[in-house]
């Protein structure tokens, strides 16, 4: 009712976001590895993977445990891209993978490799979850919508960013950063990828039977089989000991 009815703007002048210096001021390694902070906690990533199943169920008490039926509606599978567990799901994990994606494409080389690597994590999860992965290039402006990858385009192109960090990353050493991508952890993210590509490369619309190649599994046996021929690990002799 106050705004005015004469706007003669003058411009000094303009500086676009697009330009092809964004990107690697946006985002840094230290950023990527705290983006994974998305899939910690008992909510969201956690929460999709388990209150939609029958292997956890988050039982009202009361009031208690309700949130407005969020837990109710991931077991019903009553979830639209409004439910607040899939709107911050999406939004962390993608977040991530667009940080991984800017240094893996415009940062520090020497920081590449581990961007690649947590690329492919981060790229994964939303794959798995969602059966199709968003992509924006590094120097693609705001302007530029995403290209979105069929979930078997995203497999392909995980797994070349998986190959490329095993080739580049170093063993694993005694690890006093947790936030330290490795040869090894690469190598374990592909056996899961091969041990799942059947499933991944089929349609995630049309319900099938799904074939496991011998091929791909023995891929799987390589890769795990390469984690113990580095002499960083070792198995423990009783597997209940993991549960100590």
């Amino acid at each position: 009712a106050a705004s005015c009815s004469k706007l003669d703007e003058k411009v000094f002048g303009s500086k676009s976001v697009a330009s092809a210096s964004t990107g690697a001021a946006t985002a840094n390694l230290a950023s990527v590895y705290d983006a994974t902070n998305a899939l910690m906690g008992q909510g969201n990533w956690y929460a999709l993977q388990e209150h939609s199943t029958d292997e956890l169920l988050g039982p009202t008490r009361g009031t208690d445990w309700d949130d407005f039926g969020t837990w109710r509606k991931i077991h019903l599978h009553a979830v639209d891209g409004a439910h607040n567990q899939l709107f911050d799901t999406w939004n962390g994990i993608n977040g991530g993978l667009f940080k991984a994606t800017l240094v893996a494409e415009k940062g520090a080389a020497a920081d590449q490799p581990a961007a690649k690597f947590l690329r492919a994590f981060m790229a994964t999860q939303v794959m798995d979850l969602f059966g199709q992965v968003p992509y924006r290039a590094a120097a693609d402006g705001p302007d530029v919508i995403p290209a979105v990858k069929t979930r078997s385009e995203a497999f392909d192109w995980i797994l070349t960013d998986v190959n490329a960090a095993i080739a580049a990353l170093p063993s694993n050493a005694k690890i006093t950063d947790s936030r330290s991508a490795t040869k090894q952890a690469a190598q374990f993210l592909r056996a899961r990828l091969m041990l799942n590509k059947a499933v991944y490369k089929a349609d995630p619309k049309t319900p099938t039977t799904f074939t496991f190649a011998a091929a791909d599994m023995n891929e799987v046996i390589k890769s795990v089989d390469d984690i113990m021929a580095s002499n960083r690990f070792s198995l423990s002799a009783n597997y209940w000991d993991n549960f100590v």
